[in-house]
């Protein structure tokens, strides 16, 4: 049982750390807007 659960800890962890999940998204739903941070100093954006 705990080798199972370790298991999924690891897949989901390794799916967080490659980035095939995003955790960010399902705090980011309540909030209206959403793109990114761009400030002047970064120069032109394409």
């Amino acid at each position: 049982m705990w080798i199972a659960i370790l298991t999924f800890l690891f897949i989901l962890g390794f799916l967080e750390f490659t980035g095939v999940i995003w955790h960010n998204d399902w705090f980011a739903r309540k909030y209206e807007i959403k793109g990114l941070d761009v400030s002047h100093h970064q120069g032109e954006i394409d």
